[in-house]
């Protein structure tokens, strides 16, 4: 008999969003921003960055870099209305929130534990 794994996908998401938006700068990502809490992908003829707002809570902007040419950037993966960042995005500072976003849907995995030593091969800078 195969033996089951635990899943955090197998829990109903901390957060979900309906769809994303697409913009062509950061400053129309930020308005966007401060009028409604969603996933605001900043595309200027390519994914350059996903912003939204931190699950923890608190309420400030993340910018994920999806651009390789400025440095070290996750994934993005595009399937209709629904997007999902490979690999997890831990946040090395302030509420050091790590989570998972698939297909919309934002899995908390660790919150204000401290990310182990050597993870930050792919980091998000805490804006405080």
């Amino acid at each position: 008999m195969k033996k089951r794994t635990k899943s955090v996908f197998n829990r109903i998401a901390d957060k979900s969003y309906e769809r994303f938006v697409r913009v062509g700068t950061q400053d129309e990502a930020l308005e966007l921003l401060a009028r409604e809490d969603t996933l605001v992908l900043v595309d200027r003829g390519k994914p350059r960055s996903l912003k939204m707002r931190c699950p923890c809570g608190a309420n400030h902007v993340l910018t994920v870099n999806l651009d390789q040419t400025i440095g070290i950037a996750w994934r993005l993966r595009v399937t209709g209305s629904l997007i999902s960042l490979f690999p997890s995005v831990w946040l090395q500072t302030g509420c050091h929130c790590h989570f998972i976003l698939r297909r919309n849907r934002v899995y908390v995995v660790g919150r204000h534990a401290r990310p182990k030593r050597g993870y930050f091969d792919r980091s998000v800078q805490h804006p405080h």
